[in-house]
């Protein structure tokens, strides 16, 4: 255990950047413990505005932000390790925060929800490619279904977000946290170079998805700062939304300044090199030894500035 006194945080936490919300395993492969906890968070826009009336659910129990955006799920079963919160709302992609949870006690996150906007639309039987900026996607020739797995033919709406790695609010914006599970079921620290959501519907609002068969390719801008440490290939791994973590599935090839791969589906999509994890435990107290509750720690890899 890590004493910091409160002059000492100020200088610690000038050379940290990624947010770790707790400690995390040595790699293993996944194990479950169940506890009671309360889960204390704020759901902002990116502006930092808090958000009224989005629904905060976890361990099957489901709360509204007030109108400063704050929620409390009191007395919530979850998983110890792997303790998830989902956060939904009109207008914005679903958020959420996975975090190692303290039993008994009030668990701090924060959450900034993505707003929903629609980034360009294309007919099934032609494809397209929807470009984002610094990242895009390219949908081939009749290769969307239904909700109910039936071919689709008609307007495709697509709805998507790219996340640069460098952004300083990466921690609260993404899903869950970085920490994947690889194809041999074993959990990893994930250092990500880039990650993106893709959704998609019919006019109605219906969802849509890749029909069987078929693949999209996405293609993500690698930022300058972390170009030279950017391998040739990297695993990509998508985001289950009912565990919390990165599941690894398939591989993109660094091509140029851009990372490229395929996908069979759509959900959030990242690229992360798998990077062993250490348990770390801090303790933050001012001069006098008094504890500081609700410090943010940020942690920064110094060789290349990421997670």
């Amino acid at each position: 255990m890590y004493l910091i006194s409160k002059k000492s945080l100020i200088a610690f936490t000038a050379i940290l950047f990624t947010i770790f919300t707790a400690c995390k395993k040595d790699n293993t492969s996944l194990s479950s413990e169940t506890i009671t906890t309360t889960i204390f968070g704020r759901v902002t826009d990116e502006s930092g505005l808090g958000i009224y009336g989005a629904a905060a659910t976890a361990g099957g129990i489901s709360v509204n932000t007030d109108v400063n955006g704050i929620f409390i799920l009191k007395n919530v079963r979850v998983d110890k390790y792997h303790a998830f919160v989902k956060v939904s709302k009109l207008g914005y992609f679903e958020g959420s925060r996975t975090f190692i949870a303290s039993a008994n006690t009030t668990n701090n996150i924060q959450i900034k929800l993505i707003g929903k906007q629609l980034k360009g639309s294309f007919s099934s039987m032609a494809g397209a490619t929807i470009n984002l900026g610094n990242a895009s996607i390219t949908f081939p020739a009749d290769a969307i279904k239904n909700a109910n797995g039936t071919v689709y033919t008609g307007t495709v709406n697509v709805y998507a977000t790219f996340l640069d790695p460098t952004d300083a609010n990466l921690q609260t914006k993404m899903p869950g946290d970085l920490i994947g599970v690889d194809t041999a079921d074993t959990e990893k620290l994930l250092q990500t170079f880039g990650m993106m959501n893709v959704e998609l519907e019919d006019a109605s609002g219906n969802k849509l998805n890749l029909a069987t068969g078929k693949e999209a390719t996405l293609s993500m801008t690698v930022p300058n700062s972390l170009l030279s440490s950017a391998p040739a290939t990297i695993p990509m791994w998508y985001f289950d939304t009912e565990t919390g973590l990165w599941k690894e599935e398939g591989k993109a090839i660094l091509t140029g300044n851009k990372y490229i791969g395929s996908v069979k589906h759509f959900s959030w999509w990242n690229c992360d090199q798998p990077i062993n994890a250490i348990i770390l435990s801090l303790r933050v107290v001012d001069e006098n030894g008094n504890p500081i509750p609700n410090a943010i720690i940020r942690l920064t890899n110094t060789l290349n500035n990421n997670g």
